[in-house]
């Protein structure tokens, strides 16, 4: 009796306790995140405010019976219960066997089992701590940097909170706050240069991401992802979910059993169409698809009513560049087409946004501006939203285009849905001008107030530099793309190694910089060539009459100064020219032809250049004046840092995407893999330690890797990155130091 009355006084004050608790936790998790956002607002700490902020929506998500405390405490209740109980009858049992050599339990007690506890999710996949002793210690948030350019939203229809971004550069971002914070969710791809995303929507766990590397599935909502395809861009049967199709430049591919299968239904360049620049899907009828035409087939709409294995030019013959293509569905199932077609050299009478009610035989011009017609308004599919130089909304029937803000900004990609009978629009911009606040936006009130949701999105692609002259002054140039433009370039420098930035110049262009002997450097802008002598305070422009003798040859790419010849500098486009005065005069380099986004490289005191084409390798022995083919191509990285030159030996080290590392040591005459711990991922740049030649580093999509053996094997240095695994470029001063950048900020490498 003693006993029991104990129990039970203990009883009662566990569920006090659990009670009290339940509460307190509500309580903390209903302010907690206004806090958190008032630090993410004053600094984007992706790291702590931004982790903990999901955390703790999670949290306020749950209810009362997720909570594992009250579920432990109930247990310990009823096993309280269930012993009171059955106490005074295992005492008694116990004592009429006190002397047997046996004893006999009730099994009823020890299969009992608590209710289950709801996991919650995890808060990000890190990487895979290593043996190697170095890590990773981040010195700059960079927040001031643009963000990454988002290529497509999935949204869970279950749970309006979760949000998936993809972006060009950086992979797929997750949000399970309706887009306060983000984090990474791009575990197992080998290439996160993501350029759509579909969610399945029987099952939100399941996502498909067409890639540069093909098309990768996720069935764990993000966690983890595999290659099950050839496609980057995807399209989903909106009456079957495990339907689907994926276009490349190769051709159309499509699968019936959610990505295990495929088959080619149209192979690019054998018939028309090709290429395509826009498809879209009918929404009654997964075996329908429209392309827009292009180039020598014809160009206009075709139709396919099988799959892509046979197409009919319908209407808009004549229409040479159809970007964008969108099918609606109205109340009485009627199938209206939109078609956006239109770039600046366009004639202004075939621009603008048109759409046809009666399967593409007639067309109606509804705004002559132009736009990119992208999602309907889910209970209202006569309305559509336009992306473009801000967001339209365009009622069809009518003809009336309305804007709905961000008028400053050029749009890439929108989602709309609804929540609680209001239209939620979510909307990813690039600067345009002026404009710097170019991100994630959020509207829950279709378009009359807009919110920036950025707080954990990557930064845009970014290359690091490190003044040859003097190891603390750091330049950053980071690359971001619109739509019907070339790439766009912000400049960014730091004179104490990487801590601080302040942006010095933008351009649509490349903006380098490269070096010359003295330390002046040199970007591009435009087409023609600009130049600064004291690190970015004063720039050539700024003096009057610079165009003409500082005008450049029209195909130029990448600007490149020779570091140790005196005013040697180079206008790197489908040919190489070359100026001995420091662009004032320049001259066609023999045997330079054929190359396509090149850079150069150089040793022997400048004599010897590497120009590095993403598909053409040729080299100089005489400055850069007359040039030879290598004797082996191979597809290399986009980066500016895509070779590394052994300052001590002729071995030189290339990244590729997709297929790792290769190394040549007869002057690019032939390349060997070197992929030992390293795979075939993406690689994006390659680093050699002037000071240590068998030290070499690599940037990847998958995270960063140390060689000591000069590349016969590699390691992985992952930890410190936070999660963000992506390595856009690393660079190492004259003294050893190791940088690199990143989607998350500037870090540095550190002995544990």
């Amino acid at each position: 009796g003693v006993c029991s009355s104990c129990f039970v006084l203990a009883g009662c004050f566990l569920a006090v306790w659990a009670s009290s608790h339940v509460s307190i936790l509500a309580h903390s998790f209903g302010h907690s995140p206004e806090l958190l956002k008032q630090i993410l607002a004053i600094d984007e700490n992706y790291k702590d405010a931004s982790r903990l902020l999901a955390q703790t929506v999670k949290l306020r998500r749950r209810r009362w019976y997720n909570y594992p405390a009250l579920w432990g405490t109930l247990s310990v209740l009823f096993m309280i219960g269930v012993g009171v109980l059955l106490f005074p009858k295992i005492q008694s049992l116990y004592s009429s066997q006190a002397f047997s050599p046996t004893l006999s339990v009730p099994t009823a007690a020890l299969l009992q089992t608590s209710p289950p506890v709801a996991v919650s999710e995890s808060p990000g996949l890190l990487p895979t701590p290593t043996a190697v002793p170095l890590v990773w210690k981040r010195i700059a948030v960079g927040q001031e940097f643009p963000r990454d350019t988002v290529s497509a939203f999935a949204t869970d229809k279950n749970d309006p909170d979760i949000i998936y971004a993809s972006l060009q550069n950086a992979g797929v971002y997750k949000s399970i706050d309706g887009g306060l914070s983000w984090r990474p969710a791009h575990q197992g791809l080998s290439n996160t240069q993501v350029m759509s995303l579909v969610i399945d929507f029987l099952n939100p766990n399941i996502l498909y991401a067409g890639t540069m590397d093909g098309v990768y599935k996720t069935e764990d909502g993000g966690g983890n992802w595999r290659r099950v395809g050839e496609g980057t861009y995807l399209l989903m049967d909106q009456q079957d979910s495990s339907h689907l199709y994926a276009r490349n430049e190769n051709g159309i591919y499509e699968t019936r059993d959610s990505g295990s299968s495929w088959t080619t239904t149209h192979p690019s360049g054998k018939e028309c169409p090709t290429p395509i620049y826009a498809w879209a899907i009918h929404p009654l009828d997964g075996m329908a698809l429209y392309v827009g035409g292009w180039g020598d087939c014809g160009p206009g709409l075709y139709y396919s009513d099988n799959g892509g294995l046979t197409w009919t030019l319908i209407e808009m013959k004549g229409r040479p560049d159809i970007g964008s293509l969108a099918i609606g569905l109205d109340a009485q199932e009627n199938i209206p087409i939109y078609a956006g077609s239109g770039t600046i050299n366009t004639p202004t009478e075939n621009r603008g946004l048109s759409v046809s009610y009666d399967g593409g035989q007639s067309w109606h011009l509804i705004n002559p501006t132009g736009c990119d017609p992208s999602f309907f308004d889910p209970d209202n599919p006569s309305i559509i939203y336009c992306a473009s130089s801000g967001l339209y909304v365009i009622q069809a029937m009518e003809g009336a285009v309305h804007r709905r803000g961000l008028n400053t900004m050029k749009l890439t990609t929108i989602h709309v849905d609804r929540i609680n009978d209001k239209v939620r629009i979510l909307a990813g911009g690039v600067r345009s001008g002026d404009d710097k606040d170019e991100g994630l936006f959020v509207s829950l009130d279709d378009g009359a107030t807009w919110a920036r949701h950025s707080n954990g999105l990557a930064s845009a692609q970014a290359e690091l530099k490190i003044d040859p002259h003097d190891a603390a002054k750091m330049y950053l140039a980071t690359y971001f793309f619109s739509k019907n433009e070339k790439a766009s370039c912000v400049l960014y420098r730091s004179r104490d190694a990487g801590k601080n930035w302040f942006e010095i110049y933008s351009t649509i262009g490349w903006c380098g910089p490269a070096f010359d002997t003295t330390g002046n450097f040199y970007l591009l802008d435009w087409y023609a060539l600009q130049m600064t002598w004291d690190s970015g305070d004063h720039w050539l422009f700024e003096e009057p009459g610079y165009l003409a003798p500082y005008s450049l040859q029209g195909t130029t790419q990448s600007i490149s100064a020779n570091p140790f010849i005196d005013e040697l500098v180079y206008d790197v486009g489908n040919q190489i020219y070359y100026s001995e005065h420091a662009g004032r005069l320049w001259m066609p380099a023999n045997g330079s032809e054929g190359l396509s986004d090149a850079r150069l490289f150089f040793k022997d005191q400048g004599q010897t250049l590497y120009a590095i084409g993403r598909d053409h390798h040729i080299y100089s022995i005489d400055g850069g004046r007359t040039w030879m083919s290598c004797g082996e191509d191979k597809t290399a990285s986009r980066s500016d840092t895509r070779l590394a030159v052994d300052p001590q030996d002729s071995r030189l080290y290339l990244a590729t995407p997709g297929q790792g590392v290769f190394i040549s040591t007869d002057n690019c005459s032939s390349w060997q893999a070197s992929n030992n711990g390293l795979g075939n991922l993406f690689v994006n740049t390659v680093a050699v330690d002037p000071n240590d030649p068998n030290l070499v580093y690599a940037g990847t999509d998958g995270g960063a890797f140390i060689s000591f053996d000069s590349g016969k094997s590699w390691d992985q240095i992952n930890d410190g990155l936070l999660g963000a695994t992506v390595v856009y470029s690393i660079a190492v001063d004259k003294d050893g130091n190791v940088y690199a950048a990143t989607p998350y900020g500037i870090f540095k490498l550190e002995g544990k």
